[in-house]
């Protein structure tokens, strides 16, 4: 699993499903960007999905085949 918040990018490796990461962003002028980019070693399904304040921000991200890749990315406002 990596992600990629406000340009820094951090990777674990072999997390177990569910996998769940929060974030705590100090609020500030300008954007906030993410990225999340996942990829499946064996057959899993796989989706994504963003929460900004409890609410979706995105779920786009979803595989489900061995060796798939999913790509998520967004950006949010103050």
């Amino acid at each position: 699993m990596t992600y990629v918040v406000n340009g820094k990018e951090t990777t674990e490796k072999a997390v177990e499903l569910p996998w769940r990461k929060t974030i705590h962003l100090p609020a500030k002028p300008g954007l906030d960007t993410w990225q999340l980019r996942t990829q499946a070693s064996s057959k899993a399904k796989v989706e994504t999905v963003v929460k900004v304040d409890g609410r979706v921000a995105s779920g786009g991200g979803y595989c489900e085949a061995k060796g798939c890749t999913s790509d998520d990315s967004g950006s949010i406002s103050d």
